[in-house]
């Protein structure tokens, strides 16, 4: 019993990474297969209600649960692969199974497109846990974060308009602001949420005070440039039309960097 019970922790060491217990690693990885299952029947359910020919309330909430169904997705994926030992031959069969089952059906399937798409992006974000570890801990906390941000936003929407039935929208200026907000908010508040994600999460508490405010900034202000210059290189940003959502995102993003630019300390008397 207690060799089965030896060779089964050896196992489960191998086949993920050993930096916490497999109890943990188990429970966040079928958290994250809940959170990418549900992310993809609220993008297959939602996806649709993007018409411009809608009203523009309908179209605001499909905005909302699709960036949250992304971000979700993201996340629950990141949950799922984050703690596998990728030296293991096994997760790396499947791993390359999956992107092959991946590749051949997203030629037919939209839907599977972004999930190729995510798993790409978490296939980076794996190669920047080995090179730049702090890196990996922002890009993690951000998408946590936006998306509890935007689960509490929407819920707060329903409320307003379920309070305030005739309550117009602009979804240019209330996306831009929404947006806005959170990169503003997450600046304030992502020193102590990376620093407690790398000593609880990833349990690497000797280097949780080397995350300074300014490795924040460097970090958000890079992941800021990124999207700015894929959105306008791609040419997404001029699309035409009464309203386009990665127009407004762009702003947000030049808002942000130039708000982080600010050495607010310098106007203290």
């Amino acid at each position: 019993m207690l060799l089965f019970g030896v060779t089964i922790t050896k196992m489960s060491n191998s086949f993920f990474i050993s930096n916490t217990s497999t109890k943990f690693k188990i429970s966040f990885s079928i958290a994250g297969m809940i959170i990418l299952w549900g992310s993809i029947f609220a993008l297959k359910k939602y996806t649709p209600d993007l018409n411009l020919h809608e009203e523009p309330r309908i179209v605001y909430y499909a905005i909302l649960v699709t960036l949250i169904s992304a971000m979700g997705s993201l996340l629950g994926a990141i949950m799922i692969l984050s703690h596998l030992n990728y030296k293991n031959k096994i997760n790396q069969f499947i791993l390359f199974l999956l992107m092959g089952i991946l590749i051949g059906v997203s030629v037919y399937n939209s839907l599977t497109r972004i999930l190729l798409i995510t798993l790409i992006v978490d296939a980076i974000i794996f190669f920047i846990v080995v090179i730049l570890f702090k890196v990996y801990s922002t890009i993690t906390t951000m998408i946590v974060t936006s998306f509890i941000y935007l689960l509490l936003i929407l819920g707060s929407s329903a409320l307003l308009f379920l309070i305030v039935p005739n309550f117009t929208i602009n979804l240019n200026s209330i996306l831009y602001t929404l947006i806005t907000l959170f990169l503003i908010l997450y600046r304030l508040v992502g020193v102590w949420v990376n620093q407690f994600f790398i000593s609880v999460v990833m349990n690497q508490k000797k280097i949780k005070h080397e995350y300074t405010s300014e490795v924040l900034v460097s970090h958000i202000n890079l992941i800021y440039i990124v999207i700015f210059i894929l959105i306008n290189s791609t040419g997404l940003i001029y699309k035409q039309g009464d309203y386009n959502f990665y127009n407004v995102l762009n702003n947000c993003f030049i808002t942000a960097i130039a708000i982080n630019q600010v050495n607010w300390r310098s106007f203290k008397f």
